[in-house]
């Protein structure tokens, strides 16, 4: 039903679940992130701070929190939380991921670009998300070519890693990036290429919509919508 991103339907699936077996530590875990899905972060968050306080040791539960109040916008609580993930798990990706986010969001963009750099060593899971605030960074501080070489060189790399969603979603990023530096022949490579690897996903549907409005190709971006 998550996949179906049927929400209400997952929500009260789960809640009937909790209910039922009160212990069940997976289903209190999956209600908390169909909450997140929902966008109701109040509840994700209410939720998974009770699993991860029945659960300490659990790292994941408690990157589940940090990223929970980093989306309620209570963001001290969540540099806070996913600190402390890092200090046990240093190779938590989703902990790094809230930590660079947070700082981004209060100003401290130099920190952040500290911690998107360390998450490219952390592996194979984490270096294509810190590329991606890599490039959103530079795009900040107005560095356009910046942002083209840095997904430049995630694109190459993606394929190799046989990740070709992840790298659909830096190719419909390099097209907006692209689109702001003039450069439209490139722009359409990269949203046609992109396309190919949707899969649906409406994270790389959506804004290769937009993009596709921006290099006057509506009837495309329309057939985009009503499939969605």
């Amino acid at each position: 039903m998550i996949n179906q991103r049927d929400y209400d339907k997952a929500l009260e699936t789960y809640e009937r679940l909790v209910d039922k077996y009160p212990a069940d530590n997976v289903a209190q875990n999956n209600l908390a992130v169909t909450a997140f899905y929902a966008m109701d972060f109040g509840q994700a968050l209410e939720i998974g701070r009770a699993v991860a306080d029945r659960f300490p040791d659990h790292s994941g539960y408690r990157a589940n929190v940090a990223l929970y109040a980093m989306y309620a916008s209570r963001f001290d609580e969540a540099s806070n939380e996913a600190q402390k993930v890092i200090d046990d798990d240093p190779s938590s990706a989703y902990a790094f991921f809230v930590l660079a986010l947070t700082n981004a969001a209060v100003g401290n963009i130099d920190a952040a670009e500290d911690i998107h750099k360390r998450m490219t060593g952390l592996g194979q899971f984490s270096r294509p998300i810190a590329t991606e605030g890599l490039a959103d960074l530079a795009l900040y501080r107005g560095d356009v070519e910046a942002a083209i070489a840095i997904l430049d060189d995630a694109i190459e790399e993606e394929p190799a890693l046989n990740a070709n969603q992840t790298a659909a979603i830096k190719q419909v990023m390099q097209a907006e990036t692209l689109l702001l530096a003039g450069e439209r022949d490139k722009a359409q490579s990269a949203v046609d290429t992109a396309l190919q690897y949707a899969g649906g996903d409406p994270a790389i549907l959506v804004p290769a919509a937009i993009a596709l409005v921006e290099l006057g190709e509506t009837g495309r971006a329309k057939a985009i919508a009503a499939e969605m």
